[in-house]
């Protein structure tokens, strides 16, 4: 039994406005749900505008000639083709391989900088950078 209904039973002489009293019931019920959903949609919303701002301060850093993007700067030709190098965002050098007899990471020589993503993985973040 719903609360409108133990109300409505304590006091019958409200019978004639049920119908009215459901519709808002229903209309709450509705307007609760459509809140939890934007409540969802702006914390989905927030955190995209957290994401873009952290994209537009690194793009501020890239010097001319570079593309920010997976956590390295990648070297745009003349042509506008990507080169298939990854460079540190610090100093601009090509990243290595290391260890050089069984590469797994990319590393900067100049400042140890590591990029978020390993060796084997350098063809793969290069195909999604030249998209």
């Amino acid at each position: 039994m719903s609360r409108l209904d133990n109300f409505l039973t304590d006091h019958p002489e409200c019978e004639s406005g049920r119908d009215a009293l459901l519709s808002w019931e229903s209309e709450l019920d509705r307007l609760r749900q459509e809140k939890a959903e934007l409540v969802n949609r702006n914390e989905t919303l927030t955190e995209r505008i957290a994401d873009l701002e952290r994209k537009i301060e690194a793009m501020k850093d890239v010097p001319d000639g570079y593309r920010s993007s997976s956590g390295v700067l990648w070297l745009v030709g003349a042509d506008g083709s990507i080169e298939k190098l990854a460079y540190c965002p610090t100093c601009k050098l090509v990243m290595t391989p290391f260890p050089s007899d069984y590469p797994e990471h990319l590393v900067c020589t100049g400042c140890k900088f590591k990029a978020p993503f390993g060796y084997t993985e350098l063809d793969r973040v290069w195909s999604e950078v030249t998209k």
